[in-house]
């Protein structure tokens, strides 16, 4: 499939996102040395991947929900100068493509990496108020002044952060992430949420 010069590829998103992956390992790998392994193992112990994507899946699907209502009851819009998110959200594949990438690779880094990180230095709230502020700073330039979608990204941190502490794991995160994303994307395209 031919892309037109404004539209991304998808080869093109798995590598932007992955690149985020790889700054999260390499953060890691610097932070933990040695014992990244078994930091990484218990990020992603599997013992309790059902509670842990049970959890993240239904958090994410009621934070869809809210961040839906909000949009609808304010009648807040997309920032014109989002075409390519737009775009991304509009393919067929977009609900996939927009919930598992960022859900893997920002999670990785965010709560992974930055959330933990922080909190190992600055204690439990100033790590999730760090993670959450620099999560919601790169979202900024995409949702740009409009408060209830700022407002929706910051809930979307302060949840992933809760599940990461309470659970010890990062699959829960990984999966409310991905299914808010994966849930918005499709209230998009069935334009329950307008652009």
């Amino acid at each position: 499939m031919e892309t037109s010069e404004k539209e991304i590829s998808i080869k093109e998103l798995i590598l932007s996102f992955s690149v985020l992956g790889i700054i999260a390992l390499i953060a890691i790998l610097i932070w933990k040395r040695f014992d990244t392994l078994d930091f990484l193992a218990v990020l992603f112990d599997p013992s309790n991947l059902l509670i842990n994507v049970l959890l993240g899946a239904s958090s994410g699907i009621i934070l869809a929900l809210i961040a839906t209502i909000l949009v609808k009851i304010t009648g807040t819009k997309m920032p014109k100068s989002n075409d390519q998110l737009i775009d991304i959200m509009m393919r067929p594949s977009g609900p996939v493509l927009v919930g598992a990438l960022p859900g893997t690779f920002e999670e990785l880094f965010f709560r992974g990496f930055l959330l933990l990180f922080s909190m190992h230095y600055t204690g439990t709230l100033a790590g999730v108020i760090l993670s959450t502020l620099v999560f919601w700073a790169i979202h900024i330039p995409q949702y740009k002044t409009k408060i209830v979608l700022n407002l929706n990204v910051i809930l979307l941190s302060i949840l992933t952060s809760i599940l990461v502490i309470e659970t010890g794991s990062l699959w829960g995160a990984i999966f409310a992430h991905a299914v808010y994303n994966y849930l918005v994307t499709l209230a998009v395209q069935k334009k329950l949420i307008k652009v």
